[in-house]
């Protein structure tokens, strides 16, 4: 609100102050309702920053959860033939691989029979340029005039004619044109030119291997299965072996990240609900109980046991302080021991629909399965307690808004009538002082007229 100044000319008052200490006191319910807004929005940012918190540990107990953390493997290639990638589902082992040759694109060298520089219009004949693709089907193309630039644009410029043509330097003057098929192989390799006189071809060859004795062939040097879940890139000829295992470290690093997404969820839940009375300021949250609450579930979730397991076995403690301690030695270990066991205790197998129609009970659920329970139970977008009094003090705030506007309304409109009341006053007071000094004029002239 502004608070134009209206200081009395007449009376002498300092009106302006007087209205800007009676619209301090209006504005008190005013200033009550803006306190209490503040408070919700405090509290709002409080739930949020807890259920950002929980969010990130349902991502970390998710990933830890997800079937290809435990099932991933790991491919090791000896050998400079080749690099080679393994999929979950690849046998662990050692596969010998000899790569007898590498797939090559069929290349044409033109033969110009003028000049050979780029511009030189005479380098060909400037005639159309047809090129036939392996499956038969063909496309003619006119370059502007028979030089290499505008030979290699027309065959380059349009879609895709299944080859590519470059100018090679011969010397500091001269060039080659040179035709190159866009895939290798011989079914790519099996393409046409004409138009572009006499062609010298070099053709296209396959990659091939031998695995174990089984002889292969590709069109490519990228090969996908080239053992069941491996896949390789033939790099160069010569002998090299493959040797996949199952990735441990897949699993410990996903139970790290899941102890520091714990450690930093329970960290906001204690800042957020700080009760300590010697602490100099408290919590927004720390009167709520089910906030203050899901330090103790989630500690439980990981310190109670999984049937008759525990995570102690496997490196994991909770402290005195709240916290959840990793010794990341003692989990690898127990990993690599018995990847199973420790799949069981944070996030165990479930079975396949053929186990569940033949009987298979469900497994107890683990740490991962646990962890993801509490957070759901809290930030579900229906049910979740923190997502209720998110939505619940939104609703307060919305309405203690829309009365503090209200209120600005109202105090607006009682200044402005304040500031007409004491402009009043001063109007009045100054014809009473107008009337009051004509009554002493005329006074002062009857007592002059009777001496």
């Amino acid at each position: 609100m502004s608070m134009s100044s209206v200081d009395g000319l007449v009376s002498g008052l300092k009106t302006g102050d007087v209205i800007k200490q009676l619209m301090q006191v209006e504005a008190i319910p005013k200033q009550r309702l803006q306190v209490q807004a503040n408070r919700q929005a405090a509290d709002i940012k409080a739930y949020q920053s807890v259920a950002t918190a929980l969010k990130k540990l349902d991502d970390a107990a998710s990933a830890l959860a997800n079937p290809t953390t435990w099932t991933g493997v790991t491919a090791t290639t000896s050998g400079t033939s080749l690099t080679a990638t393994a999929r979950a589902g690849a046998p662990p082992g050692t596969t010998d691989i000899t790569v007898t040759s590498l797939a090559s694109a069929a290349r044409w060298s033109a033969t110009a029979v003028g000049g050979r520089t780029l511009d030189d219009a005479t380098a060909f004949s400037g005639d159309p340029v047809t090129i036939t693709r392996a499956d038969g089907t063909s496309t003619t193309v006119d370059p502007a005039s028979g030089s290499m630039r505008d030979v290699m644009a027309a065959i380059n410029g349009g879609p895709d004619l299944g080859v590519r043509a470059v100018a090679v330097r011969v010397d500091a003057e001269r060039f080659e044109l040179q035709l190159v098929a866009s895939g290798t192989g011989t079914v790519a390799g099996g393409a046409t030119v004409t138009g572009l006189g006499a062609l010298t071809k070099k053709d296209a060859t396959d990659a091939r291997w031998t695995v174990n004795g089984v002889s292969g062939s590709s069109s490519t040097n990228a090969v996908t299965d080239l053992v069941s879940g491996i896949d390789v890139t033939l790099t160069q000829v010569g002998a090299s072996s493959v040797t996949v295992a199952k990735d441990t470290a897949a699993p410990a690093k996903s139970v790290e990240a899941l102890v520091t997404a714990l450690n930093d969820a329970l960290a906001e839940v204690k800042k957020q609900t700080l009760t300590d009375p010697n602490a100099t300021t408290r919590g927004p949250l720390s009167s709520d109980s089910m906030v203050r609450n899901l330090t103790g579930r989630l500690l439980r979730s990981v310190t109670d046991l999984v049937g008759s397991a525990g995570a102690a076995a496997l490196g994991i403690q909770s402290t005195r302080e709240g916290t959840i301690t990793l010794d990341t030695t003692k989990l690898a270990a127990g990993i690599s021991a018995d990847p199973a066991a420790a799949r069981a205790v944070f996030a165990p197998q479930q079975p396949t629909a053929a186990e569940k129609a033949a009987g298979k009970p469900e497994p107890v659920p683990g740490i991962a399965d646990r962890l993801r329970a509490v957070v759901k139970s809290a930030t579900d977008g229906g049910t979740g307690f923190i997502t209720s009094a998110v939505q619940g003090r939104e609703t307060t705030k919305r309405d203690l808004e829309t009365q503090i506007v209200s209120w600005e309304r109202r105090l607006e409109l009682r200044q402005s009538t304040l500031q007409k009341q004491f402009s009043g006053l001063e109007v009045a007071l100054s014809k009473i002082q107008a009337q009051g000094g004509w009554l002493s004029a005329q006074l002062a002239q009857m007592s002059g007229g009777n001496r």
